[in-house]
């Protein structure tokens, strides 16, 4: 089941000369992400997608509904720039 695999963050976050935040893969590509993007970025870090989802209900407090279909878009974006694994 897709809730159960782990989500593995690849490569590094860093912030550009100008100060926008970057999420580099380890193919040396960049990618300007916002706060929010950066903030599941990182807790993709040894964490399975239903762990991601609840701490997510619990920062948004239940006020946005449909947060999942987009989470998952994001990620899906996130692994095929080389960003995010699955395991």
């Amino acid at each position: 089941m897709l809730d159960e695999q782990t989500l593995e963050k690849l490569g590094l976050m860093d912030r550009s000369e100008e100060g926008a935040l970057l999420l580099v893969n380890r193919r040396d590509q960049a990618f300007v992400v916002d706060e929010a993007t950066a903030f599941i970025w990182n807790l993709a870090n040894g964490t399975t997608l239903a762990e991601v989802k609840r701490i997510l209900e619990d920062k948004l407090e239940g006020g946005y509904h449909g947060f999942e279909e987009e989470l998952l878009r994001l990620l899906e974006i996130l692994m095929k720039c080389g960003l995010l694994e699955l395991s």
